[in-house]
């Protein structure tokens, strides 16, 4: 009986020690999130215009030169006026879910404001989360911006996926730059049509590229 009982005894405390492993090796990876260093998430290209709507626009594109992606940015606004009391504030989202590494991506705020003159500033700030690593694997290979019979502009093109599996509800942004290079508009789509697998899987034209078009 005293050997079952030290028997017992000792599994009991191995069962302990294999919970524990088991609880380190679930914190362990959270500790290569390691926070951007000041500077390396940076707003760039910011202006303002007013829209056909009337509202004010505050649009820019956020530049992650972080090693790890981003996700859930929310980008903040506080609109001052000429003696720098506050006017408003407000926030808006990027278009894209989430921003890779050496990547930027665009946002356009909508305010409620279209009673200003010009004498007004803003500040921009911004959150975020830290995403999980993982690949770039979908590319535009090829685009080009033409106007159509009413004079709009249109952008076409075509986009890669180097993936191993089929990929769906795909978004296409579309950025807009000045002479100068600040952003005039930003655009969404997921017209995007074709898109089969990658082109290891995709096998019923060996010499076609896996990739879809997009409007």
């Amino acid at each position: 009986m005293m050997q079952r009982q030290e028997l017992n005894s000792n599994s009991f405390r191995v069962l302990q020690e294999s919970i524990h492993v088991k609880k380190l090796l679930v914190v362990i990876p959270l500790l290569f999130l390691i926070q951007p260093a000041f500077g390396e998430i940076i707003v760039q290209n910011d202006q303002t215009y007013v829209g056909n709507d009337g509202m004010l626009h505050i649009v820019g594109e956020i530049q992650n030169n972080s090693k790890a992606p981003l996700n859930k940015i929310k980008i903040l606004a506080v609109l001052s006026d000429e003696n720098g009391n506050e006017i408003n504030r407000f926030d808006g989202k990027m278009m894209s879910n989430v921003l890779m590494p050496g990547m930027k991506g665009g946002f356009d705020i909508i305010t409620n404001q279209n009673n200003l003159n010009d004498k007004f500033s803003y500040e921009l700030d911004f959150e975020y989360k830290l995403a999980a690593p993982k690949s770039q694997v979908i590319d535009i290979v090829s685009s080009e911006l033409t106007r159509d019979q009413l004079n709009n502009v249109v952008i076409t093109g075509t986009l890669e996926n180097n993936g191993e599996i089929t990929a769906n509800m795909i978004n296409v942004i579309a950025t807009l730059y000045d002479r100068d290079g600040k952003v005039l508009t930003i655009s969404k789509t997921q017209d995007v049509q074709k898109f089969y697998l990658n082109n290891n899987s995709y096998t019923h034209n060996p010499y076609e590229k896996s990739n879809g078009h997009f409007r």
